[in-house]
């Protein structure tokens, strides 16, 4: 091999170069170290250049890939504790459903419990806290007692479903319902004035609780807004399908064509009686759809417990245990509640209908409009649309 071939030409000058061919031994010999000496400088330069790059790519790769490891490493504990016995094809199964899809999503295991009883829920809430639980979800309103349980065991997070509390480690989850019971009561008196007869619509309750009172001066609000009235009835539970059906049947006998059920368990009873009717009589549902118990369901005031806490318990995973607000909302906006029509029934929510209601949910969305959760304000309400 060539002298040219081995050494690069920037190493040496051209004098230089020239000498280290034709010069003697001892030039020769002296220019060899002076190139072996810049060689080692260089060399020397980019095997530091190389370390501290190296060591700067692990340091932030390594800090990145530990946080990234500690969310999905940890071993999350969260409980969910229902507001009562699953199977009630309600609240409790839409939040049960929420939990297990975020369960799926991410394969965080999430210990479930049904209650029979109103006072078992604080004993199951202090037992998961006892446990060390992350996080626990209760499907009932607690906010009055929980305060005492949150104190005791700060390192739990205690989210409280339609609570109002206030504390470091408590979080409240209100939908906005009312907002969705006066798109529905809207729809009922829509489709009621289509199909002709009696401007009358039919809405039964379960217990006439204050949640259950807003939602249905709600309810007839919309109607109110297209020109009809609404017959409202409490069952006295939400267990009584019985009653519940016996109901609904009397007021199809009335002349009623559309009821909306708002009474839990007791729900098959109004969609019982509703089957039993000719074509032309329909049913409202709640929850989120409960389109699968009956064909005549045609629209449903929802609030969309499942999606709306699959998200919530995602956020808290991946926020590493810290949820942004110490209350979260449901709404109309973001998808919380609203009205959901049933895929089957096409053509009985028309596409002006579908106009109409969307009009009224902007205005809503916008405060045109104050939906009225009172029997006093129900009473001053006064929006109309021919």
């Amino acid at each position: 091999m060539s002298y040219m071939g081995f050494f690069p030409y920037h190493i040496l000058s051209c004098i230089e170069f020239k000498n280290l061919i034709n010069g003697g031994n001892e030039k020769r010999e002296s220019l060899l170290i002076k190139i072996m000496k810049k060689l080692l400088g260089l060399f020397s330069i980019l095997l530091i250049v190389l370390i501290v790059s190296t060591s700067c790519t692990k340091v932030d790769s390594t800090s990145k890939g530990e946080a990234s490891q500690t969310v999905k490493q940890r071993q999350w504990k969260i409980a969910f504790i229902a507001g009562g016995l699953f199977g009630d094809q309600g609240m409790n199964d839409a939040m049960l459903k929420g939990v297990k899809d975020f369960s799926d999503k991410s394969g965080i295991k999430v210990t479930s419990v049904e209650v029979s009883e109103s006072g078992d829920t604080m004993i199951n809430a202090n037992n998961f806290a006892e446990q060390n639980y992350d996080l626990v979800l209760m499907g009932s309103n607690y906010s009055d007692v929980i305060g005492e349980t949150a104190e005791a065991y700060p390192k739990t997070t205690f989210i409280i479903n339609k609570g109002s509390v206030h504390g470091d480690n408590l979080v409240s989850v209100k939908f906005n319902e009312p907002d969705g019971a006066f798109l529905a009561g809207a729809y009922a008196a829509l489709l009621t004035k289509e199909l002709g007869g009696k401007p009358t619509i039919g809405w039964v309750g379960g217990m006439r609780i204050p949640d259950l009172e807003i939602s249905k001066f709600a309810f007839k609000a919309g109607a109110k807004v297209f020109g009809v009235d609404t017959n409202t009835v409490y069952i006295g539970d939400f267990k009584d399908s019985a009653k519940s059906k016996e109901i609904t049947l009397q007021m199809y006998n009335d002349g009623i064509k559309v009821v909306q059920s708002f009474c839990g368990g007791a729900a098959s009873g109004v969609y019982q009686a509703a089957e039993s009717q000719p074509e032309g009589n329909y049913a409202l549902g709640s929850a989120t759809g409960q389109f699968h118990m009956s064909d005549k369901i045609v629209a449903s005031q929802v609030v969309n417990y499942d999606i709306y806490y699959q998200q919530i318990l995602a956020s808290f995973v991946e926020n590493n245990g810290e949820i942004d607000s110490q209350l979260l909302e449901g709404t109309l906006a973001n998808g919380g509640v609203g009205i959901k029509y049933s895929p089957k029934h096409q053509d009985v929510a028309t596409k002006e209908m579908r106009e109409k209601i969307e009009s009224l949910k902007q205005k809503v969305i916008n405060k045109e409009i104050k939906v009225p959760t009172s029997e006093e304000s129900f009473n001053k309400f006064s929006y109309k649309v021919e």
